[in-house]
C-alpha cells in the first residue's frame, strides 16, 4: 500500500490514496476525516497537527503496516490536484466552511441589549455613589469642626484667632419679650458682625446692650457666640420673675475649619479657592439647665443657684450653605452640659466667657421679684 500526503488546507485531494483496498481504508479514515474537519479554523495551532499525526499513526497500525506517517507540517505542503472531488470531500469541504461561519444578527442583537442593559444599571449606580461619598465628607467635616468650635466656646478661649479666617459673618436676631403677655413680643431686631464691622437693624434708641465689635479676632468671636439665649434688659443672664428680658437666636456663617489644604488661608488671588469651599451655617443656643421649683424656700435659693451656674450648649449645623442664601438637607446636632459662671468682660462689649472653675450665686431672685 503507497500513501500520499496532500495540503489539507487548499485542496480536497485523499489524504491517503489506497489502490487495492480502497473501500475499506475510506471507511476506516471517514472517523479520522469528520475529526480533522469538524475544527477546520484550529488547524493552525501545533497541538492539532499532533493529534492528526497520532491518529493517522493509529490508522496506519490498524492495516497491519509497521511504516509511521511522518509529521505533516500542514501550513506548508502543496501538492498539485490531479483528479476531481468526490462526494466524500465535497461533503467535508462543506462542513469545513460551515464550522468557520461567525455570529448571526440575531446573537449580535441580543449581545448589544445584555450590555446596553447592564451599563443603564452602571450608569444609575454611579451618581448614587459620588453622592453618598460627598454625603460623608461633608458629614466628617462637620464632626471635626463641631469638635472644634465646642471646645473653644466652653472653655472661654479668647486666643482663637485663626477662626476669624472661617467664620465671615454672625447675627443676632433678638425679640424683648413680656411673660406677663405670653407670645407678644415688644420689640424686635437684627444685628450683624462682620470682620469689617458692626451693622444694627434696626438702629434703637437707647443703645443695645450687644457687643458692637467686628469680629475680627477670636476673642469676639467667641465672645459673640456665647451669648446666652435669654438675657435680662441689664445684659445679665438668667433672668428670674416676670420682668422684660430679650430672646437672643445667635447664627454664624462659616467656611469649613477641615477639608482639603488647598482651600485654606493664606490664599493668592483674593482667596477665591476658599470662598468656593464647603459653607454651613452653625446655630448657637446657651440656656441654663431647666429646674423644677421645690416645694420649700431653701430648695428654690438652691435651684436658682444651680440654673445661675450650669449650662446647656447646643450646637445646630446646617449645611451647605448655598452661593445664593439657601440651605442644603445636611442637618445635625451636639449638646454638652457646662458648669461654671458664665460672666462678660464689661459693659463696654458684652461679651459671654465661660469660667468652668468659677462659680456665682443668682443675685438676680430678689432684684427680678423672683422666688417666693
Amino acid at each position: 500500500m503507497k500513501f500520499t500526503i496532500y495540503d489539507l488546507r487548499f485542496t480536497s485531494e485523499p489524504v491517503i490514496k489506497n489502490h487495492r483496498n480502497e473501500n475499506r481504508f475510506l471507511s476506516l479514515l471517514k472517523p479520522v476525516a469528520s475529526y480533522l474537519f469538524s475544527s477546520p479554523c484550529a488547524w493552525r495551532g501545533e497541538r492539532t497537527k499532533e493529534r492528526g499525526f497520532d491518529l493517522f499513526s493509529s490508522l496506519s497500525r490498524k492495516l497491519n503496516r509497521e511504516a509511521l506517517i511522518p509529521k505533516v507540517d500542514f501550513l506548508n505542503a502543496s501538492s498539485p490536484r490531479s483528479s476531481p472531488p468526490t462526494r466524500l470531500e465535497e461533503r467535508m469541504s462543506l462542513r469545513a466552511a460551515s464550522s468557520c461561519s461567525g455570529f448571526t444578527m440575531v446573537e449580535i442583537a441580543i449581545s448589544l441589549a445584555i450590555i446596553g442593559i447592564a451599563l443603564v444599571a452602571i450608569l444609575g449606580v454611579l451618581p448614587l455613589g459620588m453622592r453618598t461619598q460627598k454625603d460623608v465628607r461633608e458629614e466628617t467635616i462637620i464632626n471635626q469642626d463641631a469638635t472644634v468650635l465646642m471646645e473653644d466656646i466652653r472653655n472661654g478661649a479668647k486666643g482663637a484667632n485663626d477662626l476669624t479666617n472661617y467664620i465671615y459673618a454672625i447675627t443676632n436676631t433678638w425679640e424683648i419679650i413680656n411673660p406677663k403677655d405670653p407670645g407678644a413680643v415688644i420689640r424686635r431686631g437684627t444685628y450683624g458682625y462682620t470682620y469689617s464691622g458692626f451693622y444694627p437693624n434696626p438702629t434703637l434708641s437707647p443703645p443695645p446692650i450687644y457687643s458692637t465689635h467686628a469680629i475680627d479676632s477670636g476673642t469676639n468671636i467667641i465672645g459673640l457666640l456665647t451669648t446666652p439665649e435669654l438675657q435680662n434688659l441689664n445684659g445679665t443672664p438668667n433672668p428670674v420673675g416676670d420682668a422684660e428680658y430679650y430672646s437672643n437666636h445667635i447664627v454664624a456663617y462659616v467656611r469649613s475649619i477641615s477639608g482639603p489644604a488647598v482651600e485654606k488661608p493664606p490664599q493668592d488671588s483674593g482667596g477665591v479657592m476658599q470662598q468656593s469651599s464647603f459653607a454651613y451655617r452653625l446655630i448657637v443656643q446657651n440656656v441654663p439647665v431647666p429646674m423644677a421649683p421645690p416645694g420649700n424656700t431653701a430648695g428654690v435659693d438652691y435651684n436658682y443657684n444651680v440654673q445661675a451656674n450650669l449650662y446647656e450648649l447646643r450646637l445646630y449645623f446646617r449645611w451647605p450653605q448655598q452661593p445664593n442664601g439657601s440651605l442644603g438637607p445636611g442637618a445635625h446636632s451636639f449638646r454638652t452640659m457646662v458648669a461654671g459662671q458664665l460672666a462678660t468682660d464689661g459693659w463696654q462689649t458684652n461679651l459671654y466667657f465661660f469660667q468652668s472653675q468659677a462659680f456665682t450665686g443668682n443675685t438676680d431672685i430678689t432684684a427680678e421679684g423672683g422666688g417666693p
